[in-house]
């Protein structure tokens, strides 16, 4: 259960550039007891009877720890500038009375409809020039000056509410950032691309010389011709694709700590905002700079044979941000976290053979954790046993350097689809042998 005072949010000390303090562990800075379990509560989703039944359930099951508000926007501001509080204040005020408590989000992570629709520049538009509609989620632009300012808003008017509640024992910056709007092509993210390059080079030459722009008559003879590698005839430049998913992850980041920067203003609790293992399209390393505690969002999918190792990779990279070491069952001298985890087998193992080497007789590494074969043809392979790149993340998938057009899966050599070229993987989508670009002449 929880302490009647939770632990206050404590500046980490300073460190050396490129060393990792470890964070205290979760429980102490929550103020809890016992570890923590629960997971996303939507009472506003549910009648007054489900959620006094919800209660109870909870109650009976141990659950000590909830996340509240995710999606809560369009409730907590229904008009713009106009705010209902009340309803939540509530819900947390008979969830502390009931022993459990909450994890706070600041409901920036899915706009209400009246900015779509008073504010339709707030909108993402994709690599094509459309603008994505209301109806889904994450439907923001996240160089949005109206969205900034909202969020902003909301943040502070919840920390200003609820910051000192008793029942509140960490916040919950937005969600899953970039999860379906990792980039924006809109002219205020071509705005916001040029001010980024201004800041990063300092003149068009330097960009030159970087981006090596004389290949292809790619030349800039000013930072205003430079516009965001949206659609284009053919595969974009690699230096300014970089460069543009380095923007992409600035501008996200940004968001979330201003937000941070405003709950601790008005607030002691810590702060977190939930990771998505080794997502491609943000560099948490230094996302992780920001939060007190880190999170992941863990879905393995029970059919998939490569789900284990997905858990454990994700598991070992999360505890990486937080500043610990990863854990190694068979590593002598490992940094030892008491860290849940599940016994893979206490039989001992096999000594590796012996095989002949140029240098004599060595014996054959075998690899920690043993991967599951994939099936032939198959082309969503994982990536450092993580999860299929292509079907998490379809924006990040190979055909995004050929906007223009589509194209057919090479069968094999001269089956269907088969180019001398292929189409080109993307960044963070596995390169195999059946799909690997070989350059032809002149390209």
């Amino acid at each position: 259960m929880t302490s009647p005072s939770p632990s206050a949010s404590t500046p980490r000390p300073e460190q050396a550039p490129g060393a990792r303090q470890p964070r205290p562990a979760p429980h102490e800075l929550l103020g809890l007891t016992s570890p923590a379990y629960g997971g996303d509560y939507n009472p506003e989703q549910w009648d007054e009877a489900t959620f006094a039944e919800d209660l109870e359930l909870m109650a009976e099951a141990g659950v000590n720890l909830v996340s509240l508000g995710i999606f809560s926007w369009a409730r907590l501001e229904p008009r713009e500038g106009v705010y209902e509080l009340d309803w939540l204040v509530e819900i947390v005020d008979r969830l502390h009375e009931a022993g459990i408590a909450v994890d706070l989000a600041t409901a920036t992570a899915s706009p209400p409809a009246w900015m779509a629709t008073d504010h339709p520049e707030s909108l993402p538009m994709n690599a094509d020039g459309v603008r994505l509609g209301l109806g889904s989620r994450q439907q923001y632009c996240p160089s949005s000056a109206v969205y900034r300012e909202r969020s902003a808003a909301l943040a502070a008017a919840l920390a200003e509410r609820l910051g000192d509640h008793p029942g509140v024992v960490m916040w919950h910056i937005g969600n899953e950032y970039g999860c379906h709007t990792a980039e924006c092509f809109c002219p205020a993210c071509a705005r916001a691309f040029r001010a980024w390059l201004g800041e990063r080079y300092g003149d068009v030459e330097r960009l030159n010389a970087a981006w090596g722009t004389d290949f292809w008559s790619q030349r800039y003879t000013s930072l205003e011709q430079v516009a965001p590698p949206a659609a284009m005839p053919t595969f974009p430049n690699p230096a300014q694709m970089l460069d543009w998913r380095r923007f992409s992850d600035h501008q996200l980041r940004s968001l979330m700590e201003a937000e941070a920067r405003i709950l601790r203003e008005r607030s002691t609790r810590p702060v977190t905002t939930n990771f998505m293992g080794d997502f491609p399209a943000t560099d948490y390393w230094r996302w992780a700079e920001t939060l007190d505690i880190i999170s992941d969002d863990s879905y393995p999918d029970p059919a998939d044979p490569a789900a284990a190792h997905e858990v454990a990779w994700a598991g070992d990279l999360m505890r990486g941000l937080a500043g610990r070491a990863p854990l190694d069952p068979h590593g002598a001298g490992a940094q030892r976290r008491p860290v849940a985890q599940t016994q893979l087998s206490q039989a001992p193992r096999p000594a590796p053979p012996v095989v002949p080497g140029p240098s004599g007789p060595r014996r054959r590494r075998r690899p920690a954790v043993p991967v599951a074969p994939v099936p032939p043809g198959r082309r969503d392979l994982p990536l450092r046993h993580g999860p299929p790149r292509r079907a998490r993340q379809p924006h990040l998938g190979g055909d995004r350097g050929h906007r223009a057009g589509a194209h057919t899966p090479r069968a094999g050599p001269g089956g269907a689809g088969a180019s001398r070229g292929g189409p080109r993987p993307g960044l963070g989508e596995p390169v195999g042998p059946e799909h690997r670009h070989r350059p032809g002449r002149g390209r």
